[in-house]
């Protein structure tokens, strides 16, 4: 039998690796479209993605491997947040989606200057991406 359970906070799966929990917003570009939008009750209201997560694995020596869904919540955001909750700030890989198909330029700039910032030795968009 498979039992579902919300994880609201970072919590690890196995040795060296934790889901985020619910991933802060921390950067004012990274901002959800308006588009997006979510049927509660009768209504229609902006989607947040608060249960968006990423796993994140502590490649021992190398610093961290983010890996991220579609970063709806913005992968500067992810990364931040992954590096806030282990206290680890090397980041080895940030693997997955960074969800910039259509960004206006200025938000891929931003979203590129950022993750240079942190320096991690590997980049792997994966989809949703114009880098």
């Amino acid at each position: 039998m498979v039992q579902i359970r919300e994880v609201k906070t970072p919590t690890s799966i196995v040795q060296g690796a934790c889901l985020t929990g619910r991933i802060e917003r921390v950067t004012d570009f990274e901002q959800i479209p308006p588009i997006f939008l979510a049927k509660r009750g009768d209504q229609f209201v902006q989607e947040d993605f608060i249960g968006e997560q990423a796993i994140v694995f502590n490649a021992k020596g190398k610093g961290l491997v983010v890996l991220s869904g579609c970063a709806h919540r913005g992968i500067v955001n992810t990364v931040r947040h992954a590096q806030k909750m282990t206290g680890i700030e090397k980041v080895h890989a940030v693997i997955g989606g960074f969800h910039l198909t259509g960004a206006k330029p200025e938000l891929i700039q931003k979203t590129v200057a950022d993750i240079k910032a942190i320096r991690p030795d590997y980049i792997v968009p994966t989809h949703c991406n114009w880098l």
